[in-house]
């Protein structure tokens, strides 16, 4: 759950009064796991101000810039290679996710030129065709904007000029990673985009 709050000076509790541990995105903006929501309803937590400020924005100190990780995943990202990650280490089955090997990357951005020029064809929404034109966002690097030891914001730029930003978050508790991909004032036109990973 990630929520707004006025103030930094409380304790998050449960119905049942147990303290739920949080993080600041922000001084604004709090993250926290929500546990055993049920299915079908809803579950409250509660803010109780306490007076004293406990700012708990977790710094990436002791880890490079690149790298976040939980109890789950250590991923590590190449920003040379336009941040791309290039390697998801999942530590209970202890083995690598992502190979580079063979030049492959996780959380690639490939753009691809659609075809329209074809005459007398109606398009179907559910068939995509391109030239075969391609371009990607390894081709260039990205510059690291934020991170912290479950979070790392990346901003570049595709080979065609268009600017990206990437955001890889862990959550504690979680075996989960979330991806967010977001093209910065797009104004271009006849073009697919994919995330890859290989």
């Amino acid at each position: 759950v990630r929520v707004k709050v006025d103030d930094f000076e409380f304790l998050l509790k449960d119905e049942k009064g147990i303290k739920i541990p949080f993080k600041y995105l922000s001084k604004n903006e709090i993250e926290f796991v929500a546990k055993e929501v049920p299915s079908i309803g809803y579950k409250t937590f509660f803010l109780e101000f306490n007076g004293v400020a406990q700012l708990d924005l977790i710094s990436n100190t002791n880890n490079p810039q690149n790298i976040i990780e939980n109890e789950f995943f250590k991923i590590t990202t190449d920003p040379t290679k336009g941040g791309a990650i290039s390697s998801i280490y999942d530590k209970q089955a202890k083995r690598e996710i992502i190979s580079t090997a063979k030049g492959n990357y996780g959380n690639e951005i490939a753009s691809l030129k659609e075809e329209l020029t074809r005459k007398n064809v109606i398009y179907p929404a559910w068939e995509m065709w391109t030239t075969g034109e391609k371009k990607f966002s390894t081709e260039k690097s990205a510059k690291i904007i934020s991170s912290n030891i479950n979070e790392i914001i990346l901003e570049g730029e595709l080979p065609n000029m268009q600017k990206f930003r990437q955001t890889i978050t862990l959550h504690k508790g979680i075996k989960r990673i979330d991806f967010k991909t977001e093209l910065i004032d797009y104004k271009g036109y006849n073009e697919l985009f994919t995330i890859n990973f290989l």
